[in-house]
């Protein structure tokens, strides 16, 4: 069965994707994680189990989404991270399922495009969620920093 995409003409616009996220600390939730195998390559590498993993990004802009490829063996350094800041075992085995829905920080660099492709944004580091409910947002210089929220006050507790 066909379908039809229908779409209003005028709603196309020139512009390009949005900016990237500039390099810095952020407040993450990973939303969905997909087991694969990575693209072989015309050299004969890759085609190894890897995990797709969809993250929504916290900016001071909004949302952001960005994905993040952790290949089996070669950066398995990610996962270690994402399981230590998720309180669950690193000992061989994963149900990934158990990763959807946790939120930590990561920090997100760019990657600057190869063979036509653009710059995009990319996950260089999991570490662990605050303790409390501080923001975690980047800064100009690359590094992040967490905003320490506004003490509670009485005029603030509605009761």
């Amino acid at each position: 069965m066909n379908m039809t995409f229908s779409f209003d003409p005028t709603d196309a616009t020139e512009s390009e994707r949005p900016p990237l996220i500039p390099e810095g600390e952020y407040e993450i939730k990973i939303r969905g994680v997909v087991a694969k195998t990575s693209k072989k390559k015309p050299d004969g590498k890759g085609g190894n189990p890897m995990l797709e993993v969809t993250i929504t990004v916290y900016t001071d802009a909004g949302e952001r989404t960005v994905w993040d490829y952790i290949v089996n063996p070669h950066s398995l350094f990610k996962l270690k991270a994402v399981c230590k800041a998720c309180g669950l075992p690193f000992d061989g085995e994963l149900d990934e399922d158990l990763l959807v829905g946790k939120v930590l920080r990561a920090v997100i660099t760019i990657r600057e495009g190869t063979d036509g492709y653009s710059d995009k944004n990319e996950v260089a580091k999991y570490l662990a969620p605050t303790t409390s409910s501080d923001t975690v947002t980047a800064t100009g210089a690359g590094k992040g920093k967490a905003d320490k929220p506004a003490p509670i006050t009485d005029e603030a507790v509605p009761f």
